[in-house]
């Protein structure tokens, strides 16, 4: 039998996700039908919405699966270390991104969170790095027409 615990575990993530998507068509709904905005003020919360909702989902059904089949890691919040390490790399990234550029201060950030991840083997840190630095500037810039600073002194 699963206890009380685990199951107010997965509630904060469920609930997470079904604010961020009531939040997100919400917004969509408002912009939509305002007579000042045009067709472009859709072209990035078009796009995110079809990104939240299945990865919305998927963040959901893994939360309560993890709650129900008693998942191994038992520490939640921050208790992991590995997690304090990716929230203060995160916030390094957003903070010099305006001034390194998506390679100065992407690559990195991308390299450590995979190795964070769990990969070891250089080849495969490598081919991460260069494949979600790549994925990421094509799809703010092909995808959401959104011009990220690639380099240090490029302005977008």
């Amino acid at each position: 039998m699963t206890s009380p615990i685990k199951l107010k575990a997965a509630l904060v993530p469920v609930l997470m996700v079904v604010v961020g998507l009531v939040w997100a068509v919400l917004y969509y709904r408002s912009v939509a039908t305002d007579p000042r905005q045009d067709e472009a003020a859709l072209s990035l919360i078009g796009p995110l919405i079809w990104v939240l909702v299945p990865l919305g989902v998927l963040t959901a059904a893994q939360a309560v699966f993890a709650a129900l089949g008693g998942s191994a890691d038992e520490t939640h919040g921050l208790d992991n270390r590995k997690r304090l390490i990716y929230l203060a790399a995160l916030a390094c990234l957003l903070a010099a991104l305006p001034w390194l550029g998506l390679l100065g201060a992407g690559l990195p950030f991308f390299a450590l969170l995979a190795y964070l991840l769990g990969f070891r083997r250089i080849l495969w840190l490598i081919l991460l790095t260069a494949g979600l630095g790549v994925l990421i500037w094509g799809g703010f810039a092909g995808l959401l027409d959104i011009s990220l600073p690639l380099y240090p002194g490029q302005r977008p």
